[in-house]
């Protein structure tokens, strides 16, 4: 079974309604994670979009994608920011993960391209799910 990390992007959007249906289908297979640093991010920003009791949400998706504690990746943060751009340095917690865990990142921006970990977009993400047996097709060798 494979591992993905979900960047706090790719919440957001589950929350709003985009991918919602992804992230259950790809639940049944696949050990979803995410720091808890980026469930903040992703209430953040589901607040600041639809307002504070649509960020509750979130917490459903807990079901769903397993809360990691910075304890399991807090001692890879060094190699984690020295391997992002200065403008990724707050993604960290998510590359450190992905580290610690051997796991690919599911995430909707570019920040972790170029840094020896697979990423995953969502759209890749629709495509594989189409064709299970072709997962390991869709992923970007950042």
């Amino acid at each position: 079974m494979r591992n993905l990390v979900v960047d706090a992007n790719v919440m957001v959007s589950a929350i709003l309604g985009r991918s919602l249906p992804l992230v259950l289908d790809i639940a049944l297979e696949t050990v979803l994670m995410v720091p808890t640093p980026m469930i903040a991010e992703a209430k953040r920003n589901v607040a600041r979009k639809r307002g504070a009791e649509a960020a509750v949400h979130v917490d459903t998706l807990l079901e769903l994608i397993a809360p990691i504690d910075p304890f399991a990746f807090v001692h890879l943060e060094r190699e984690a920011r020295d391997r992002l751009d200065a403008g990724g340095q707050s993604d960290w917690p998510v590359l450190a993960t992905a580290l610690a865990f051997e796991a690919d990142i599911w995430s909707r921006d570019r920040d972790f391209f170029g840094t020896g970990v697979a990423v995953w977009a969502t759209r890749n993400i629709r495509r594989s799910a189409a064709t299970p047996t072709n997962f390991d097709d869709g992923a970007t060798n950042a």
